[in-house]
């Protein structure tokens, strides 16, 4: 969170785009290494268990499809398009087949739809799809406002969410302590009411704001945002057996790389449909003779106008990552309290 943006932003200044996905080779050089150097050796837990093909295979078409079909949603500014209708419409089918596989298979399946009756693992799921929006979306919003509304470069753009980076690594610190002794529905609840304080303001935030000031949120909604995704993914396995734990961790990831998608779609969809409607909005006036406006000023007009149009599409895209950051809430009421023996 601290230097990866800045990496991000060097990357696209120097290089291409394209690059952002190269970066992940040595990554993955370096990190099977220490697996293979460091990882201790785990025994299988059941060798008689058997792999679920047809559940793995049914898991990746639906989550497959329906991530796809998210993005095109984000790229073509609206979810009423043929081809997220499509790939969104046959996500949920293969869904729906998983399904009643897997209650034919019971505890053999990949995940087996039993786990659904904890209730942790319940309120991290649904609070780790909707975490998507906070986290993924925000992060997606943040350099574009910084970029297209604080008229900043890739490279500062990349440097402003410095703040929020370190605020992320200070309660990240904090976070596993207070989990274990408090249980994550405490540390999720001020985390995100943390998260929330730290986004709110960016609704009134436009090109003339400070950036002291919102260096100042960024750090507040880091410190909240950093606290968010570590007590939900840990509140997943509470109470569950050994032998659950590994369909657990396929079903939370499956649930939270849907919602990191379904996040970031929603955000950029929002924001640009809104811009979009606003500025045609303004064209058909400006069209229409509805601006009188000397032929001279015109120019400067349409400019002034087209930006505030603009802030505001950004703005009401912070407004809904507030609102979600509230939302989690909800699903928070599920977790684990460690303070009343729950």
């Amino acid at each position: 969170p601290l230097f990866g943006p800045i990496i991000g932003g060097i990357i696209i200044k120097v290089a291409s785009w394209r690059w952002i996905f190269w970066v992940n080779v040595p990554v993955v050089v370096i990190a099977i290494a220490l697996i293979l150097w460091k990882m201790p050796h785990y025994p299988a837990q059941n060798k008689t268990a058997k792999m679920d093909f047809v559940g793995i295979l049914l898991l990746i078409l639906s989550s497959s499809a329906l991530i796809y079909g998210i993005v095109q949603a984000a790229h073509r500014g609206s979810f009423m398009n043929h081809t997220s209708v499509l790939f969104v419409g046959s996500g949920i089918v293969a869904a729906l087949f998983y399904l009643g596989w897997a209650s034919h298979q019971r505890k053999q399946a990949v995940l087996p739809l039993s786990l659904f009756k904890f209730r942790s693992f319940d309120g991290s799921g649904l609070g780790l799809f909707m975490a998507g929006t906070v986290l993924n979306g925000a992060m997606l919003l943040l350099p574009l406002y910084f970029q297209n509304i604080q008229n900043m470069s890739v490279i500062m753009a990349a440097l402003a969410l410095l703040p929020q980076g370190i605020g992320m690594l200070i309660s990240r610190g904090l976070t596993g302590k207070l989990t274990d002794s408090l249980g994550a529905k405490y540390v999720v609840l001020v985390s995100v009411v943390i998260a929330f304080v730290g986004t709110l303001p960016f609704y009134w935030f436009d090109q003339h704001t400070a950036y002291w000031v919102i260096a100042l949120v960024l750090f507040i909604r880091g410190i909240g945002a950093g606290g968010i995704l570590m007590p939900l993914m840990a509140d997943a396995y509470t109470d569950m057996r050994k032998d659950q734990i590994p369909a657990a961790t396929i079903g939370s990831r499956i649930i939270q790389n849907i919602g990191s998608a379904f996040g970031s779609a929603l955000i950029t969809t929002v924001v640009t449909a809104d811009a979009t409607t606003r500025i045609h909005t303004f064209a058909e006036q400006l069209k229409a003779g509805k601006f009188h406006v000397t032929a001279e000023h015109l120019s400067a007009f349409a400019a002034s106008h087209v930006l505030a149009l603009k802030i505001q599409a950004f703005q009401n895209g912070f407004l809904l990552i507030s609102i979600v950051a509230l939302l989690i809430t909800l699903p928070t009421l599920l977790l684990t309290n460690k303070r009343h023996g729950a």
